[in-house]
C-alpha cells in the first residue's frame, strides 16, 4: 500500500521557518511547504504533454529530464516548475514575461491528480523557439523573451495521453504521508531538529489542502 517514498536529503538544506526560502531554490522562492509539495505533486505531475508533429518523440510542455513543467510553458505557477507566463500582445517586444512562480497546483495539475474534471481546465500556451533561451533552468519571475505562443487545449492532452483514469469521481483525495528522521545507526537527534520537522508536518497539512485547492487532504497525523 506504500506508493513512494520522497528523500527530502538533509534537514540543514532549509530553514527552520517552514516558510522561508530555501537558499538552493531562492530563484524560484521555494520554501519547505512548497518543495514538499512539489516533490509530492510526483505522484502525478509532471508527465503529460501535447506532441510536436515535426517531432513525434519532443514533449514540449516538458522540461529536458520529463518530469517537471518546461520554463517556457504556462503552468500557471505551478509547485513542478514552469511559471505563469504574461503575454504582453504581438506588437510588444520581448513579449513574454514570467510573471509568477510556485504557488501551488494549477488546474492542470489538479485534473492530472484525479481532483478536477477535464471541462475545467481552462486553455493554457507554451512559448516555442524562444528567443533569448537564457533561462531554461528552474522557475524564476521577472524573465522577458520572445518566441511563437502555441495554444494547448485539455482536450489535445487527452487525445495526447489518454483520459484520466481513475477520474474525479473516483481518484484518490486523501493521501497519509509519514515524516522519518533519519540518523546514524545508535545516535539520537537533537530536540531542535525533531521539532523542527514536527513543524514541516504540521504545516504541510493545510498547505497541500490550499495548494489543491481544497479538494485533496493530506493526513500527516502521527497514530500510537
Amino acid at each position: 500500500r506504500l506508493q513512494a517514498i520522497i528523500n527530502m536529503q538533509s534537514l540543514e538544506t532549509y530553514p527552520i521557518d517552514p516558510n522561508g526560502i530555501v537558499p538552493l531554490r531562492a530563484s524560484s522562492r521555494d520554501t519547505p511547504l512548497t518543495i514538499l509539495g512539489h516533490e509530492t505533486g510526483h505522484l502525478f505531475l509532471a508527465y503529460a504533454s501535447v506532441r510536436d508533429p515535426s517531432s513525434p518523440w519532443a514533449r514540449p510542455m516538458l522540461s529536458a529530464d520529463r518530469f517537471h513543467w518546461n520554463f517556457y510553458f504556462n503552468s500557471d505557477a505551478s509547485l513542478v516548475e514552469g511559471n505563469r507566463i504574461e503575454d504582453r500582445g504581438v506588437n510588444v517586444s520581448p513579449r513574454f514575461l514570467t510573471a509568477a512562480v510556485t504557488q501551488g497546483y494549477s488546474a492542470l495539475d489538479q485534473y492530472l491528480m484525479g481532483l478536477l474534471p477535464a471541462g475545467e481546465v481552462a486553455p493554457t500556451f507554451f512559448v516555442a523557439n524562444p528567443s533569448p533561451m537564457t533561462f531554461a533552468g528552474i522557475p524564476r519571475p521577472g524573465v522577458s523573451f520572445d518566441g511563437q505562443r502555441r495554444d494547448v487545449e485539455i482536450k489535445e492532452i487527452v487525445e495526447a495521453e489518454g483520459r484520466r483514469v481513475p477520474d474525479h469521481t473516483l481518484a484518490q483525495r486523501r493521501f497519509r504521508i509519514a515524516f522519518v528522521l533519519v540518523v546514524p545507526q545508535g545516535g539520537e537527534p537533537p530536540a531542535s531538529a525533531v521539532s523542527r520537522l514536527d513543524t514541516y508536518r504540521r504545516e504541510f497539512e493545510a498547505a497541500f489542502s490550499r495548494y489543491a485547492g481544497g479538494l485533496a487532504i493530506a493526513d500527516t497525523s502521527l497514530r500510537q
